[in-house]
């Protein structure tokens, strides 16, 4: 839908598109395989997964830039403020699940089993989600006026987590968490006291997190045989790869549990170099405006993004890169020599 009003508005208001040539990478290196693999090894061209990666990756790109160029920060901080209430949501619902003041059997198609999924198909997704929101929601405690709101928002999305009972979730938001917390102490009016709120935060970490884990997927055993089951179908993956090192075996052939193997086993060398290189793409803007109220946020929610998928294939995910491309669009405004513009 925004697709289609981001178009109409162009035309009729005669706006300007803000596209740049990292947006086309991922797209464009698909689209490359994906005719390789169909022309070549007479495999089926999978137009389902670059309508994913048109819609996931290159058009939420072009809408956030564009969006700002029209309506400024204030526009897409509100995109932002509406990601982050989203996955809170979803934080919300696995709570409401938890209590059994709702259940989604029958309307929604989920994994079954203790772990809770939300809105999310399982629960590995509500867990990359809220592992994503870590960040981008500690950045809206520290810098917008409703401390109650985002903080009750931050708590859902950590409750969230917690009931998805990923180990991801634990390896990857917990880092997050308080990397985001030292940066916003430091940069508070409050920064003379941070060191020894640190201290002190640290401490209680020292006590509270081995009984955080010691309950958890990650206490010995308790994950065997996901484990087992992860090594086998890895396994598989890397073989499948080495088969088809430059341009894979085809996205109808992605496998592995972890996105560098999915994507390496689905397009190769030459997939995966579209693929991160539209990933890191934000982070030189990120990193040059480091002082930026949002930049280091946006650089811990990369390093989010890229670790989670060392334990799960979560690269097309509809959530994932907002808060990233938002905190790079917020970092600097569009200048004439360094995009593409286009007047549709």
């Amino acid at each position: 839908m925004t697709v289609v009003l981001l178009a109409v508005t162009a035309f009729f208001q005669r706006r300007p598109l803000r596209i740049r040539s990292w947006m086309f990478v991922p797209l464009g290196a698909a689209a490359g395989v994906s005719a390789w693999n169909t022309i070549v090894k007479d495999a089926p061209f999978d137009a389902v997964m670059l309508v994913r990666i048109f819609l996931t990756m290159f058009v939420v790109a072009v809408i956030v830039f564009s969006f700002q160029s029209w309506f400024g920060d204030s526009y897409i901080r509100s995109l932002l403020k509406m990601w982050v209430a989203g996955i809170a949501f979803n934080g919300l619902a696995a709570l409401a699940v938890s209590l059994g003041v709702v259940s989604f059997a029958g309307i929604l198609t989920q994994a079954t089993g203790e772990r809770l999924s939300g809105l999310a198909s399982h629960p590995n997704s509500l867990a990359f989600s809220v592992s994503l929101a870590i960040a981008p929601c500690l950045f809206l405690v520290a810098k917008e006026r409703s401390k109650i709101l985002w903080v009750s928002c931050l708590v859902l999305i950590l409750w969230g987590g917690l009931l998805s009972e990923s180990r991801a979730a634990l390896l990857v938001g917990l880092p997050a968490l308080g990397l985001a917390t030292v940066i916003s102490i430091a940069r508070s009016r409050f920064s003379s006291v941070a060191w020894p709120v640190l201290i002190i935060g640290a401490v209680g970490a020292w006590f509270l997190v081995p009984l955080v884990l010691a309950d958890s997927r990650l206490a010995g055993g308790a994950g065997a045989l996901s484990d087992a089951g992860r090594s086998a179908l890895n396994e598989s993956a890397l073989n499948l790869f080495l088969r088809n090192p430059l341009t894979g075996a085809g996205f109808e052939s992605q496998a592995g549990v972890s996105v560098p193997l999915t994507v390496l086993t689905a397009g190769g060398i030459l997939f995966a170099v579209g693929y991160y290189g539209f990933v890191f793409s934000p982070v030189p803007t990120l990193w040059r405006h480091w002082r930026s109220t949002i930049a280091p946020y946006g650089l811990i929610t990369v390093a989010v993004l890229v670790s989670f998928g060392f334990f799960n294939p979560v690269f097309m995910e509809r959530a994932t890169y907002w808060p990233i491309l938002i905190a790079a669009a917020l970092c600097v405004e569009p200048r004439s020599g360094d995009a593409r513009t286009t007047s549709v």
